[in-house]
């Protein structure tokens, strides 16, 4: 049953890697346009702030989850660094690494409240690689950590935290590897998921598996078996937004649809899915089940503003 197959997830052992954000709903009325300039002008109302990126990653596992580990970097200001250990669950084993040449990722919206339409977005941030020094502690860590848990999930945002000698690191040394690679304004073209040699469970996005593949019309059915083989795979999973998803085993395709056609902000949905569908996939359970888990998780994160609250098994 799908509950007894969610409880088996819980005694695993999973170490999660990847890249913090803050995200930052700044709320305002809109106003109209200017008389003396080509912009919109809003009246600013309130700001809202959530822990996004791999901390709300942590917080979806840890609902379901008694052993999470959580490796990351955060940046320099004491502000920021509060608000996120303050905003990650308690059940979460977090490892954290400094880098002081950047502040932590801080990826600012500009919000019309009444209808959380989204008009423009700042980002705070320095996506260079992480210096050479904070690699090393992380290769280090790493190398000791991998081989003593069942699932890895990688949430690659492009943000300089997964570089080439980490990749390889996670890549050589994981018992089974569950790698989301995310691209963004910031990293368009340049964060590709086959920037990996080898991943047992792969969940993208659309865009993002036709960037891989540098096909822009093909069929999705020709798509997925060439990343799959890319990356030896065991599993790929394409999220389709509103058309739910498609996966692939190297044998046949699972279509699973939405459940929840109504978003609220579809902000961190695939996130939720990846959550709820890696450790799924670890366990082996037809591929149909995983997509399942996924897209349920995606369905109810789409009535949540952005990482306001993670979802939760009891949802």
């Amino acid at each position: 049953t799908i509950l007894a197959n969610l409880e088996k997830a819980r005694n695993l052992k999973i170490l999660l890697i990847g890249d913090t954000i803050i995200d930052e709903y700044m709320y305002c009325d809109l106003i109209g346009r200017s008389l003396k300039e080509s912009i919109q002008r809003v009246k600013y109302l309130s700001t809202e702030r959530f822990a996004g990126g791999v901390i709300a990653m942590a917080n979806h596992l840890s609902s379901f989850c008694d052993n999470v580990t959580m490796i990351t970097v955060l940046g320099v200001g004491s502000e920021n660094e509060a608000f996120i250990k303050n905003q990650l669950f308690p059940r979460v084993n977090p490892i954290f690494f400094k880098r002081e040449d950047a502040v932590t990722e801080v990826n600012i919206r500009i919000v019309r409240q009444a209808f959380l339409e989204k008009f423009f977005g700042i980002y705070k941030i320095n996506d260079a690689p992480i210096p050479e020094n904070v690699e090393n502690l992380i290769d280090e860590s790493l190398n000791s950590l991998l081989p003593a848990y069942d699932l890895i999930i990688v949430m690659d945002y492009g943000f300089g935290l997964m570089t080439p000698a980490l990749i390889d690191r996670v890549v050589s040394k994981s018992n089974f590897l569950a790698l989301n690679v995310q691209t963004n304004s910031v990293n368009l073209g340049f964060n590709l998921v086959t920037k990996y040699k080898k991943a047992d469970y792969v969940s993208i996005s659309g865009p993002e598996i036709r960037l891989a593949t540098n096909q822009k019309f093909a069929p999705l059915e020709e798509l997925l078996p060439l990343a799959f083989n890319k990356l030896n795979s065991k599993l790929i999973a394409v999220t389709l937004g509103p058309a739910g998803s498609l996966s692939y085993d190297g044998k046949n395709f699972y279509r699973v649809p939405v459940f929840n056609t109504k978003a609220l902000d579809r902000v961190g949905a695939g996130d939720a899915y990846f959550a709820y569908s890696a450790p799924q996939a670890l366990l082996e359970v037809n591929p149909s089940v995983v997509g399942f888990f996924g897209s349920i998780a995606g369905g109810i994160a789409i009535d949540i503003v952005c990482n306001r609250k993670p979802v939760t098994s009891e949802a």
